[in-house]
């Protein structure tokens, strides 16, 4: 907050934990070609997806365009500061702190001596060790449309399972359904997919990765976590249909 407090004014001095997480948005900014976006704040808070619920105009949307481009964060390791060059900027960590914080969270619990566990941070699944039997633990992975089912389970350990759905922050309006998981380019709900699952071994990298493979889309999705080796995917596009990973294929239960 004293980051955007700051924006167009001067940088502000943070904490190691701010300039790596916001270090690691920008990776996956750069490598899904801005899908995945850090600096969309203004627009989040626009849209109020929990609170006013407003659908913006053409006008409001182009109006805060210019706010939205992450060239704008000026990230100075040296100093330790980050810096939002133009007034009114605002970033939300939104897509990233719950797989960062989880990733923290596994290395505290190592470090007194605990082996194996769960962390759940609402759509972030960190695992490690094994169950006490000593097989590995089985996630599922919830329907997008049907809340009491679930579409797959794969059987993991130490890695993090990261999902954004568009059924976990929205509203309705006049029969349409408007979710938080906005296209940059147009500052819309991204249509292509309900729901993508991301499995990786980072837990900031895996949750940012998940957000911008969303508004990618399942093809464009999968052949990037292909060559980038960021983790594997189980995507459900926009019409329902689910796509999996080839190196995922033989190890997950559809």
């Amino acid at each position: 907050s004293q980051i955007n407090a700051a924006a167009g004014r001067h940088p502000m001095h943070v904490s190691l934990e701010v300039i790596e997480v916001i270090s690691h948005a920008m990776r996956v900014s750069h490598l899904t070609k801005g899908a995945f976006n850090l600096a969309m704040g203004p627009m989040n808070t626009l849209w109020g997806f929990l609170d006013t619920q407003h659908v913006p105009s053409p006008a409001e949307r182009a109006q805060l365009l210019p706010l939205t481009n992450p060239h704008h964060i000026v990230l100075n390791d040296t100093n330790q500061t980050v810096f939002l060059s133009r007034q009114n900027m605002r970033i939300d960590a939104g897509g990233i702190a719950k797989g960062f914080m989880a990733e923290k969270a596994k290395q505290v619990l190592l470090s007194h001596g605990i082996s194996s566990g769960i962390i759940a941070a609402a759509g972030d699944i960190m695992l490690f060790g094994n169950k006490p039997n000593g097989q590995r633990w089985r996630v599922g992975i919830q329907h997008p449309r049907k809340p009491d089912e679930r579409i797959a389970s794969v059987d993991l350990t130490d890695t993090v399972v990261s999902t954004s759905g568009d059924y976990e922050r929205f509203f309705m309006k006049h029969g349409v359904m408007y979710h938080h998981l906005l296209d940059p380019r147009t500052l819309l709900p991204a249509r292509a997919c309900q729901s993508v699952t991301v499995i990786g071994p980072h837990g900031a990298l895996t949750d940012a990765v998940a957000t911008g493979v969303f508004v990618m889309g399942p093809d464009t999705g999968l052949k990037l976590l292909a060559d980038s080796q960021l983790g594997e995917g189980i995507i459900v596009d926009g019409a329902g249909k689910t796509s999996v990973s080839p190196t995922l294929e033989d190890r997950v239960q559809l």
